[in-house]
């Protein structure tokens, strides 16, 4: 998860399978696109529509990079400090 961060972050394009914690960063079609494992025909699928599509591509890029500025420590910090705050 922390390279699918990463590659977000840097505003690429994620395809990915729909395993482990893919599912909980990519929303499909919005923040990258995700297919069943072991499905390639879907996956090629999907990169083909990446691949013919600009706009999709640059809306997803768009979308990504701001869903991992979410897990940058500007935006976390406030939220720690918040939960340790309310901590007896």
């Amino acid at each position: 998860p922390v390279s699918i961060l990463e590659a977000m972050a840097l505003g690429l394009v994620v395809v990915s399978t729909d395993v482990g914690g893919m599912p909980q960063l990519i929303e499909h079609g919005v923040t990258g696109m995700l297919s069943p494992s072991e499905n390639i025909e879907v996956m090629v699928n999907n990169l083909e529509h990446i691949l013919q599509t600009p706009s999709v591509a640059a809306t997803l890029q768009k979308n990504a990079r701001t869903k991992a500025e979410m897990f940058d420590w500007k935006a976390i910090e406030p939220r720690w400090i918040n939960l340790i705050d309310r901590t007896p």
